[in-house]
């Protein structure tokens, strides 16, 4: 008898600790987790199944270019734009090296089928985040293109910073801003007037913000998540740039509203 008391009272304890970790890892102890996963295997299953059947699309993240934003642009309108056109070989970044093509007259050249592949990856993952709603934060200092900037996001519906940068926006948003909602992507334009360091691509790493950076050939790209080696300072090229971030915004936008609309 109390060999079998003992059991039930072991067998009771294991079942409260076992009820308890559940609930620390947000599950409710009634639940079979081995259960639930089979399940939805299966439900994932069928309803793939259904879908291909039926002719639907599939989750955008399973599609290596679901937005089609390959299709924005050829290698012939970078070369259009002067996109190629680096600075002098006196102030290059040695970090760029990889992304250069070679040199000319003492001016380096970019490699513009390196720029359309990372230019792709930006563009898909800008529209990656629209599409589920994220907020997207376009940051340039250069007042050549300040207005440019600022069209660009206003027409794509999202925000910009255009003026000076102020240190901590992004560490210490709740003190200066009164808030602790964060982009979810930092989009810059021209890194090299932000200075030495470059504080907002410091602070979008330390917060663990993705960025897109147009790094030209005397930039540092390795704080960068999704760099694009391309010229930063001809009109042409920033008008490019503006267009494809724009355009790949707008395209998920719309993707996303046609779905709620059936």
């Amino acid at each position: 008898m109390e060999i079998l008391k003992s059991s039930i009272f072991r067998f009771c304890k294991c079942q409260i600790w076992s009820g308890r970790a559940r609930l620390v890892r947000g599950v409710p102890p009634h639940l079979n987790i081995q259960r639930l996963r089979g399940f939805a295997g299966v439900g994932q299953t069928r309803l793939l199944k259904d879908n291909q059947n039926e002719g639907h699309q599939n989750d955008p993240l399973q599609e290596p270019d679901f937005f089609q934003v390959s299709k924005l642009f050829s290698v012939r309108d970078l070369l259009n734009a002067n996109i190629h056109l680096g600075h002098h070989e006196g102030c290059w970044n040695p970090f760029m090296k990889p992304y250069l093509y070679g040199s000319r007259e003492r001016f380096h050249i970019i490699d513009l089928d390196k720029t359309a592949t990372h230019l792709k990856l930006a563009l898909n993952i800008m529209s990656h985040v629209a599409y589920r709603r994220g907020v997207i934060l376009f940051v340039s200092t250069h007042p050549q293109f300040e207005e440019l900037v600022q069209q660009t996001a206003r027409d794509a519906g999202e925000y910009f910073v255009t003026r000076q940068w102020n240190i901590g926006t992004f560490t210490n948003s709740n003190i200066l801003l009164d808030t602790t909602r964060l982009p979810d992507l930092v989009v810059l334009t021209n890194l090299t007037m932000f200075g030495r360091g470059a504080p907002p691509v410091k602070e979008a790493a330390q917060c663990n913000i993705p960025s897109v950076g147009v790094v030209d050939s005397d930039c540092d790209p390795r704080l960068i998540t999704y760099p694009i080696p391309g010229n930063d300072d001809t009109p042409s090229a920033m008008e490019l740039y503006c267009r494809l971030f724009k355009e790949a915004i707008l395209n998920a936008k719309e993707y996303r509203e046609s779905l709620n609309r059936t």
